[in-house]
């Protein structure tokens, strides 16, 4: 028969606590976290992506029909994965869903104005989750 002191049955507590601990910290931090990447290829290529609570998914929906309202269309309530064209010659890679947003636009299929346009509407987009 196996005989295990209290002491070592303690430890063992002690050890398995701390894993449940921290599991439930990375879990916690992954889900409610905030991620926010952007990138410029050589190519001229800008790349905008933010991971963010589901919770925010509304501000973010609302910000980009808000910035691209003069297309007509509505953000709100619409998960997308899909190239758009917009009215204004705006041409750019889009993929929304909760808690997610991936932005891709190319220079070469963009005016000037409408290539810094959507930096700007990414940057905000950024600046307000990070508040």
């Amino acid at each position: 028969m196996l005989y295990i002191s209290f002491e070592a049955k303690i430890k063992t507590m002690k050890k398995l606590l701390i894993i449940i601990f921290l599991s439930s910290a990375f879990l916690m931090c992954r889900h409610n976290g905030l991620k926010i990447t952007e990138k410029v290829t050589d190519d001229l290529v800008y790349r905008f992506t933010a991971g963010y609570p589901d919770s925010e998914t509304g501000t973010v929906q609302n910000m980009l029909s808000s910035h691209l309202k003069d297309s007509g269309m509505s953000f709100v309530n619409k998960e997308l994965d899909a190239d758009l064209g917009l009215d204004n010659g705006m041409f750019f890679h889009i993929y929304s869903q909760p808690g997610s947003l991936e932005i891709t636009c190319e220079r070469s299929k963009n005016s000037e104005e409408n290539y810094e346009r959507i930096q700007k509407m990414c940057k905000e987009i950024a600046k307000t989750l990070n508040n």
